[in-house]
């Protein structure tokens, strides 16, 4: 049996043997295409569900990414926020050491002078007296 001739891409030049005739084999009875039928929905279905897959993964990286961003905007407020914290604690401890050196040389002036007004007192207080 011989068909039609041979199929030829459009705009290329004609081939000797695309001129001439072939056979074809087409199925050869009704259960034949039947079953390229069946196998092509089956491919089709695979398909469509490979192009679903495809579109909720576009998704999901999509959810991610725009999380990834979120995070990295929160990463970014965070540091400034610590930087300010170190400045803050930064002063803080530098008063504190200065408030330190104070009290100390308040220490070391008038500590002797205090111990001996305490026993001065005591002296000048009878026992008992004082207490309640």
């Amino acid at each position: 049996m011989t068909r039609g001739p041979a199929l030829v891409r459009k705009g290329a030049p004609p081939q000797p043997e695309a001129l001439s005739f072939q056979r074809v084999r087409l199925p050869g009875t009704m259960s034949e295409l039947e079953d390229l039928r069946q196998q092509l929905a089956a491919l089709t279905a695979r398909v469509d569900s490979i192009e679903g897959l495809r579109a909720m993964m576009d998704r999901d990286l999509a959810d991610i990414k725009q999380r990834m961003d979120a995070q990295d905007h929160l990463l970014q407020a965070l540091h400034i926020t610590q930087g300010n914290h170190t400045q803050r604690l930064t002063r803080i401890e530098e008063r504190l050491d200065r408030i330190e050196d104070t009290l100390r040389r308040v220490e070391t002036e008038f500590g002797g002078k205090l111990d001996m007004i305490v026993a001065m007192l005591d002296r000048l207080t009878p026992p008992g007296e004082g207490q309640a």
